[in-house]
């Protein structure tokens, strides 16, 4: 890359300053965004959306670095044995632009789930956080009066219960006969 064309792209050598924690934190947010694209695409988007010449210097010789960006990434993210609440961290399954996806056990029902983690330097930004939860909506709407879905076991004032699908119970045997009687009083 000539001189000219990497000033453009960095800065220049007197707009360098050391990069801080929130700094590194949009460095590894832009690098997640950058290793969803193309090879050829990531060093565009880079300069596009770093207008920091210092960050966007340090974030282009991460991503021209021999180290996977997987590992530069995730940096910090949850190890096997970690847990996050009732779950037990397995492995990573997958990584995208918005957070990364662990195979994990949860130890209160005994099964194998899949939790995704908006990582902190995204929770922060309203907008992401907002499709975290529309992420969220969309997959927990689907219902169907066939499969009951348990969405959580929990305890409140010393009441335990569970959380499942309401369409379930009502098409069940046992919801069936309770409206039953209740029609008939």
């Amino acid at each position: 890359m000539s001189d000219a064309r990497r000033e453009v792209l960095v800065g220049a050598d007197h707009e360098r300053r050391a990069v801080n924690g929130a700094a590194w934190e949009r460095a590894k947010s832009l690098l997640t965004e950058a290793a969803d694209l193309p090879a050829e695409d990531r060093t565009r988007f880079v300069v596009e959306h770093c207008p920091d010449p210092e960050l966007r210097r340090e974030v282009l010789d991460l991503l021209a670095s021999p180290a996977p960006l997987s590992e530069i990434i995730t940096a910090g993210a949850l190890a096997p044995g970690d847990r996050l609440g009732p779950y037990v961290i397995d492995r990573v399954l997958g990584r995208g632009g918005m957070g990364i996806v662990y195979r994990a056990r949860d130890t209160r029902l005994d099964r194998t789930v899949a939790i995704k983690v908006l990582p902190p330097e995204l929770s922060t930004d309203p907008m992401r956080r907002e499709r975290f939860n529309r992420e969220a909506r969309a997959i927990a709407a689907p219902d169907d009066p066939h499969i009951c879905a348990l969405h959580d076991i929990s305890q409140d004032h010393g009441v335990d219960f569970l959380v499942m699908t309401s369409a379930w119970f009502a098409s069940s045997p046992i919801g069936r006969s309770l409206a039953t009687c209740k029609e008939a009083h």
